[in-house]
């Protein structure tokens, strides 16, 4: 009996120290769990993070290309707006260089139109001069016919052919030439006409 109840006494301390045993080992197993969900937790709280983190950087990398095409657009619209640009000096040079030689044929023209008027003028004072020479001449000789005694019609006929076959032209047929002026708008072309009417 004593070395039954010695037996079963230490069986009894042996299954408590068993089931103490258990239970720290349990308690420490319940301890590793919830600091193995912790981390767990952790861990996912920051894959969450980086994935954000991941979604920040590729909007900020989406902005970045926007950014960067808008800017190569602008760059384009840049260009384009310079080759206009220089499209346009070339063309206000060469409408200059126009402008230069029109101004240059119009000042020539009108040295020509002046030299004309300068020779017609010439001209005029010396064709003034010729007639009245020629009307002061045939004055005098109005007046030697009236001196002189009538002449027959057929004597007095050839006298006229004689005058009319002379080189010298009466004033009546000193309109039969035409003078064609010519000229751009402006120059002066009605002016001189009326200017020599008389």
């Amino acid at each position: 009996q004593e070395m039954t109840s010695n037996v079963g006494a230490g069986g009894v301390a042996a299954a408590e120290a068993a089931i103490t045993k258990a239970q720290s080992d349990h308690a420490t197993a319940i301890e590793r769990a919830r600091q193995a969900t912790a981390r767990a937790e952790d861990a996912e709280a920051q894959a969450v993070a980086f994935r954000l983190e991941a979604v920040e950087a590729n909007e900020a990398a989406r902005a970045a290309l926007e950014g960067l095409r808008l800017a190569e657009r602008q760059l384009a619209v840049e260009w384009q707006i310079e080759a206009l640009c220089e499209e346009s000096a070339a063309e206000l040079r060469r409408l200059d260089d126009e402008e230069r030689q029109l101004r240059e044929k119009r000042r020539a023209q009108q040295q020509k139109l002046e030299e004309q008027v300068r020779r017609l003028r010439a001209a005029d004072g010396e064709q003034s001069s010729a007639v009245g020479e020629q009307a002061s001449e045939e004055g005098v000789e109005e007046k030697a016919e009236r001196n002189q005694p009538e002449q027959p019609p057929l004597q007095r006929q050839q006298d006229m052919q004689q005058q009319l076959g002379t080189p010298r032209q009466l004033s009546s047929d000193r309109s039969t030439f035409k003078v064609v002026l010519v000229g751009d708008g402006g120059c002066g072309k009605t002016t001189f006409v009326k200017r020599h009417l008389s």
